[in-house]
């Protein structure tokens, strides 16, 4: 909902019988899914993650579009989605396990089982995927025609994204429970490793830029005591690599405190967008153009955020707020030059999300 709009005077009797908001359920009668899909994680354990959907201009929404189209929960955790062939693939992680929605009606058109912890998937064909599985340390490969696993790839600890650059799939492996230094690059063809690259303490994410260089994002290490912001933190750091040398030839080293993550990239291919922080749980919003030479030194926006997103289509950024995992987040659109817009409430624990 926008959030100019409610400031807009509700008078009692009208709060009473029809609420200061606009009726959600014609977003699911008429199947139009033009706009953001926002991934709600839920609260660890309780099943209650979610999908809400935003349209474009902030007028309409529903909080629970998976729900409220599939009559049943989407699952514990949602982790990421991903769209390839008019479908969607919810990743929901502590459920193990994959949904398939229509982008049009989103009706459920299966479900991928047999993960242990997946995270990220990646389309190769419209008959074979990849999926990272966190604490099996490996990808798993997917027959999308079954809906089923039908290998694996070992890969380095804890693999998180997944990108496909110059015909190779690209892992950072973010160390799980532990540590890794390293992003795995797979060929898609044979399906098996053929380099090992070292980057940064704990790569979280990666963006393919209009060049076809690959950037990864390392967060560093908070230190054994998880709290980050203190004496034994390791700082984050930038890598760019030739997807097709595989040479590493830039990187950037950030301070000791501070740890980047959720790194994406704006339509053009030339401007990356992350979190800025001394969590590894989120931090304010930071722009780096990837022919700058330093990194930044200043916040994009002055918010804290758990998710982000740039939507390819406007420009404008989302920010998520997750809260406490128990009440309903807010996702917060800002335009190009970094004004922000408008708000809106969706569902509990905000940290990514889908533009359709």
């Amino acid at each position: 909902m926008n959030y100019i709009k409610l400031i807009l005077p509700c008078f009692a009797f009208l709060v009473m019988f029809t609420g200061c908001k606009k009726d959600e359920d014609p977003i699911v009668s008429t199947g139009s899914l033009d706009g953001i899909f926002v991934l709600n994680e839920g609260s660890f354990g309780s099943s209650n993650g979610s999908i809400s959907f935003v349209t474009r201009d902030g007028d309409s929404k529903h909080e629970d579009l998976f729900y409220a189209v599939n009559k049943r929960p989407l699952g514990d955790v949602v982790q990421s989605m991903t769209s390839y062939n008019g479908r969607g693939f919810i990743v929901v992680n502590n459920s193990q396990k994959i949904e398939i929605v229509n982008l049009t009606s989103f009706k459920s058109m299966g479900v991928i089982s047999g993960f242990s912890s997946p995270r990220f998937f990646l389309p190769l064909s419209f008959s074979k995927a990849y999926v990272t599985d966190w604490f099996a340390n490996r990808v798993a490969i997917v027959d999308l025609n079954a809906n089923k696993i039908t290998g694996s790839i070992s890969v380095g600890q804890g693999p998180e994204q997944i990108v496909l650059a110059q015909g190779r799939a690209i892992v950072c492996n973010i160390g799980g429970f532990g540590s890794d230094s390293t992003v795995s690059v797979i060929n898609p063809v044979t399906d098996l490793v053929e380099a090992t690259i070292a980057v940064g303490i704990n790569p979280n994410s990666m963006a393919v830029d209009k060049n076809g260089a690959v950037w990864v994002l390392c967060g560093g290490d908070v230190g054994a005591d998880w709290t980050g912001g203190t004496a034994d933190d390791i700082g984050g750091s930038l890598f760019k690599i030739d997807p097709i040398t595989l040479a590493v030839t830039q990187s950037f080293q950030f301070g000791q405190m501070n740890h980047p993550l959720k790194m994406t990239i704006d339509a053009a291919g030339e401007n990356i967008f992350f979190l800025f922080g001394q969590s590894a749980y989120g931090g304010k919003i930071r722009k780096f153009n990837i022919a700058d030479n330093n990194l930044p030194t200043s916040d994009w926006a002055a918010k804290s955020y758990y998710g982000l997103g740039v939507d390819p289509t406007s420009g404008n950024v989302y920010g998520a707020q997750a809260n406490d995992f128990t009440n309903k987040g807010w996702i917060f659109r800002y335009n190009i030059g970094g004004t922000l817009v408008d708000s809106s409430k969706v569902g509990i624990g905000p940290s990514g999300f889908l533009f359709n």
